[in-house]
């Protein structure tokens, strides 16, 4: 249900699809962004499926 960024994300860039599909923001239904350890949480009726292709899109934050 989580899964890491390997960049610090800008939030507002980001895209997340399963399968092909496009997931929208959404705490209850979808996925949300958990800056505090750069990751993109699934809520329960969104988990990707076994061996299902997750594609997180999304802007880097470029740090000092």
């Amino acid at each position: 249900t989580q899964f890491f960024l390997s960049r610090q994300a800008d939030p507002k860039t980001i895209k997340v699809k399963v399968n092909g599909t496009v997931i929208k923001q959404d705490a209850q239904d979808g996925w949300q962004y958990e800056a505090t350890n750069n990751s993109v949480n699934f809520s329960k009726s969104q988990i990707p499926p076994p061996n299902g292709t997750v594609v997180v899109e999304y802007k880097a934050i470029c740090l000092p």
